[in-house]
């Protein structure tokens, strides 16, 4: 399929406008947004992606459209474990619940360029080192079994883009809701900066596992960049709406961890096969069984846990 500026451009004014309507009209005024505000921002996003996928079925073709789909459900499934460590971030400077959501927009911002990069760069391998998909396949093998060890945690002290920041340059001691203070003829940068820094850092680890990833389903620029974009744009309201149910998702890894090495084996299989393991449809199935099934158990255990305590109480 060969992608016309028509296309880019839809797609690059419509994240114009609603990254402008969240900015300055919809989250003007800086508050904590309720459980129920967050479920239903969360939902806003995924029709907004779901609509970007109708506008590929009709301009495009079927084909293409699942391929959307199951690059937007890779990429925003990948983007739960983001969350885990934007609620440890945002703990350990003790930034107040209003400030979070835009520093977390313009995190996002950040998030946008360094993800066209890798993606670029990523497909770019691929087309002229085909070998490149084996290594992106083990590489996923790798960080999916990985991932059944890890705590999901990051200690932000250990971050090196903080470490030099805070060597080289000026900090505000007190708490402001800026990135900058002026005070005494003298720029400071601010705490909500730091974060902002960490989190940029910490999405160039995230970018190393998804891009990768998302290369497995499609390697067209423009179905990877946009399925891409469009699930960190939902990634603030579902920051908010899962930071309060964390717990509740504990069997969710094993989920992300399947997806890894299922996308991993398929780009191992594809190269030396020379031959699709599965289709773009079949590959959607596999992605929404794997988070529907740990997303469910999650749920059935965490229940059958709240029962026993209110039993021994």
């Amino acid at each position: 399929m060969s992608w016309t500026y028509f296309h880019w451009s839809v797609f690059l004014i419509s994240v114009v406008i609603l990254l402008g309507l969240d900015l300055f009209i919809f989250h003007k005024s800086e508050r904590i947004q309720s459980f129920k505000e967050s479920l239903l921002w969360t939902l806003f996003w995924c029709s907004c992606s779901l609509a970007f996928n109708l506008f590929i079925y009709f301009t495009s073709d079927a084909t293409q459209a699942v391929t959307y789909l199951t690059g937007y459900l890779v990429e925003w499934s990948l983007s739960i474990d983001n969350v885990f460590v934007f609620a440890v971030i945002f703990s350990y400077f003790q930034i107040p619940e209003q400030y979070q959501y835009r520093t977390l927009f313009w995190g996002i911002i950040g998030a946008m360029v360094i993800r066209l990069a890798f993606i670029f760069i990523g497909i770019e391998l691929v087309s002229s080192f085909s070998w490149m998909m084996l290594i992106f396949g083990i590489f996923l093998i790798y960080t999916g079994i990985k991932m059944l060890g890890s705590s999901s945690k990051e200690d932000p002290e250990a971050n090196p883009v903080l470490k030099i920041a805070k060597k080289f340059l000026p900090i505000y001691p007190g708490t402001s809701p800026h990135f900058f203070v002026r005070e005494n003829n003298k720029t400071y940068i601010s705490k909500l900066f730091l974060v902002l820094l960490v989190i940029e850092s910490s999405d160039v680890m995230f970018a190393v596992d998804s891009i990768p990833a998302i290369i497995g389903i499609s390697s067209d620029r423009f179905i990877v960049y946009t399925s891409n974009v469009f699930a960190i744009l939902g990634l603030r309201s579902l920051y908010f709406l899962l930071s309060r149910m964390i717990a509740s998702f504990s069997y969710l890894k094993y989920g992300l961890c399947g997806i890894l090495c299922f996308i991993g084996v398929k780009m191992g299989y594809e190269y030396i096969a020379d031959k699709h393991l599965v289709s773009p449809l079949g590959s959607l199935c596999v992605i929404v069984g794997l988070i529907s099934f740990f997303v469910l158990i999650s749920v059935l255990v965490n229940r059958k846990n709240k029962k026993q305590n209110e039993n021994k109480h």
